[in-house]
This record gives structure tokens, sequence and C-alpha cells, in this order.
């Protein structure tokens, strides 16, 4: 039932894209095509199945050259953050494959990102403030964001679990 409903879904003008897992794989589904995500000793396989959803390929293939892809096309965790930080979809594979496997206590079947300008919710709220992104949408547009310090020079780009952990780097209790 969660395939069908993500693919049925992908068809709305408001929908990017639709996630659901099958087996021990994420699928991604687009008006584009579909893939899958596989994830094992904290490296993540992407495989597209048609097209290509995430617009993952040719980062893939570079980071193949550079040595950061096993044998059976698992890239390095932190090569394939560092590598799609500033990509249309920032951190896709962690970021789908922990939305499936224990960012919350009950994973939903299905997840669907909406397009820019686009909104869940009721009328009232459209009607409060115009809306011109989706919260937590994955998206880079709706993914990342800023961070300034006088205290030191931060690294970057770092994820928000890691970002305690940075500011502390530079003195920052």
């Amino acid at each position: 039932a969660a395939r069908e409903v993500a693919e049925a879904v992908v068809e709305l003008p408001q929908v990017d894209l639709a996630t659901y897992v099958d087996g021990d794989a994420v699928m991604v589904v687009r008006s584009q095509g579909r893939a899958s995500i596989t994830h094992r000793d904290g490296r993540y396989r992407y495989e597209a199945i048609e097209g290509d959803p995430l617009y993952l390929l040719e980062t893939i293939d570079r980071l193949k050259q550079e040595g950061y892809v096993d044998a059976e096309g698992y890239v390095d965790d932190e090569a394939l953050f560092q590598a799609t930080a500033m990509a249309e979809y920032p951190d896709s594979c962690k970021r789908l494959w922990q939305a499936f496997h224990g960012l919350t206590r009950h994973a939903p079947d299905v997840i669907v990102s909406l397009k820019d300008n686009w909104c869940f919710g009721g009328k009232f709220f459209g009607w409060l403030t115009p809306v011109s992104s989706t919260h937590a949408g994955l998206n880079y547009h709706n993914s990342v964001t800023f961070v300034m310090s006088t205290a030191g020079q931060l690294p970057g780009p770092i994820r928000v679990g890691d970002f305690q952990k940075a500011i502390a780097g530079i003195g920052v209790p």
C-alpha cells in the first residue's frame, strides 16, 4: 500500500517526491524517476532504478573516482555529506534513511516532500502569512541555514547533530 500511495501522490502538482520503505531499502519516487537507498556500517548506497530522482549519480561517480565508494557501491557517509551539502537535496541519503529508521518512535509509511510555495495544513495558516517554503522539506532551500559567531571560525558545512560539538570546539559552552 505504501508504494501505491507514494506513486499516486507524486502525480500531484504540489509534491516534489515521496518515500517509503520496501524491505531493507528506502524507496524514492518522483515523477522523473525512482531510486533506492540502503545503509550498511555507516555507509549509504544510492541506486537509480529509473532516472536520477535525487540527482546523485554524477556526485557518486566523482566520489568513486576519489576512493569513497566501496566495491558494492556504498559511499562513505561523511564524504557523501560534504559532497552534497550544497546540492539540490543536501545529505539526502542519510536524512531519508533516518526518517524511517530511528528518527521517530513510530516510523511513517510514506513521507512526502512538497515543492516550494506549498504547505500542508488548514487554510487559516495560509491566510496568516504567505507561504514561500516548506519546513523540513528535502530540497536545499528548505534544508539549510547559517550560523554566525564572534567566538571563532566554525567548520562548514555541519549537520544539525554536530552543531553542539562544533560550537564547543570554538569555546562556546
